[in-house]
């Protein structure tokens, strides 16, 4: 049997993020369904769900577990809130996946009121 979502966002963080997940914290808050035309056969139909999780790491720092075309492409892993992300994601976004993150964290700041002094 394969990995249940929890599992995969535990794995998912310790190879990206090379930090653990403090389990009692983890917190699922949203998830988009994705239906479009395959990029590789336009006669196929693309679907993806996603689901979007808040927790809390470990000080504890891990290598991080790149895939060979992430290390190509310089992927690192770095913080930012979540003003920034939105902000370097609405200048640079031109992949699917970025414009439904940057879609979902607007709305989840909106609905949150997260990075405002409020």
């Amino acid at each position: 049997m394969g990995e249940d979502y929890i599992d995969t966002l535990r794995r998912e963080v310790l190879e990206e993020v090379g930090r653990d997940i403090v389990s009692e914290t983890i917190e699922e808050i949203g998830m988009i369904s994705e239906v479009r035309r395959d990029v590789f056969d336009p006669q196929v139909k693309f679907i993806r769900d996603t689901y979007f999780y808040k927790c809390d790491i470990t000080d504890e720092e891990h290598e991080l577990k790149l895939t060979q075309s992430e290390e190509r492409a310089g992927f690192y892993a770095t913080w930012a809130d979540i003003d920034e992300i939105i902000e370097v994601n609405s200048r640079h976004g031109l992949k699917e996946c970025m414009k439904r993150d940057t879609f979902f964290l607007k709305w989840y700041k909106e609905e949150t009121e997260v990075g405002n002094n409020k």
